[in-house]
């Protein structure tokens, strides 16, 4: 790009995806995945990219807290735009100790250098397997990208240089930081990988992964299932037991990370459960999405408060007796008995 490109202005782009809660936590893109640059015939607000603008770098200048103004623009990541080929610049980005939920009002902001400039943002929550868009960003600063509740939480987007409705002149990305206000820390949310290891062809009984997070009204539990949402009398039953995360059975000595103390609370198999059997739900607010099943329930229905520990596992039950455990559990719940790590998702709400 020539000098001639106006830098007076560090352009904020705000993207609104929701509403719902979530803690403040580290609010930034942590490190750059993949980089695809496009340098050969590369307009940037319609002008040509030179090196003047971009130091060469791998994507790692989008990364971390905005540290690009007026008079540094080589501390942004340029991606670039070929009107001749329609070709966009891509840029992977994870968020790496931190997750960026559906929250109230403003959740993205992108900065960069310049005014012109568009991308098509897209999220995932699986590693990059799949993503959902959530719209073209652009220099409005209320511009609505909600992926029509397709997505409640992500960790990973890519973004890709656009030629915004075929202007020349608002064509390329130069990106310095991408911040999500609606941010969870690692200690608020908690995975586990099952794998797809069912052998009876009931893929969606078959729980991949499940995922929970704590935005501070509600648990969410999100499982990504080896096939579609199974219907009919099949089952999918999540459950929570609770526990104060300090000294547990009152002996006095912290048993360790990797082992859960005795949980006071559980007189039955579970403190709560919830269900969704043939689309009827009890227990929680479930939404079913293809292969991905999300349940919320809220901190009035469990009766929780701050600092309390919840201890989360997934069957799954249909036809003959087939079903899955994630994670794999002895025997069913067995709250009654310490538990270790592997047989429970544990989370503490914040």
């Amino acid at each position: 790009m020539t000098t001639t490109k106006s830098l007076t202005a560090l352009a904020t782009i705000a993207v609104l995806l929701g509403s719902a809660g979530g803690a403040l936590a580290d609010p930034y893109a942590d490190s750059a995945v993949s980089l695809q640059r496009v340098t050969s015939g590369t307009l940037l607000d319609g002008t040509s990219v030179n090196t003047s603008y971009d130091d060469g770098d791998d994507g790692s200048d989008a990364t971390g807290p905005r540290d690009a103004f007026s008079g540094e623009p080589n501390k942004q990541t340029v991606l670039g735009y070929d009107p001749s080929t329609g070709a966009g610049g891509v840029l992977e980005l994870d968020f790496t100790n931190n997750i960026c939920v559906d929250g109230a009002g403003v959740d993205l902001l992108f900065h960069e250098i310049g005014s012109n400039e568009h991308a098509l943002v897209e999220v995932s929550n699986d590693g990059g397997q799949n993503y959902v868009s959530l719209g073209e960003m652009g220099p409005s600063t209320n511009f609505r990208a909600d992926a029509a509740g397709q997505i409640s939480y992500f960790n990973r987007m890519r973004i890709t240089a656009t030629d915004f409705a075929g202007a020349t002149t608002a064509s390329g990305l130069d990106l310095d930081a991408v911040q999500c206000l609606n941010s969870l820390d690692e200690s608020e949310y908690a995975s586990t990988v099952d794998g797809c290891d069912l052998s009876t062809g009931e893929t969606g009984l078959d729980v991949n992964n499940a995922f929970v997070f704590s935005d501070g009204f509600a648990l969410t539990v999100d499982m990504n299932l080896c096939g579609a949402v199974a219907g009919g009398r099949n089952m999918y039953k999540v459950h929570f037991d609770y526990a104060d995360n300090t000294d547990l059975d009152g002996d006095g000595v912290d048993d360790g990370p990797d082992t859960l103390d005795p949980n006071p609370h559980c007189a039955t198999t579970a403190d709560h459960t919830a269900t969704y059997k043939g689309g009827t739900e009890t227990g929680g607010f479930f939404t079913a999405n293809g292969s991905q099943l999300s349940v919320d329930v809220a901190y009035a229905d469990l009766g929780l408060t701050a600092g309390d520990q919840v201890l989360v596992w997934v069957e799954t039950a249909g036809r003959k007796r087939v079903g899955d455990s994630v994670p794999t559990v002895e025997g069913g719940d067995r709250c009654d008995k310490p538990q270790v790590a592997g047989e429970v998702i544990s989370v503490t709400v914040q």
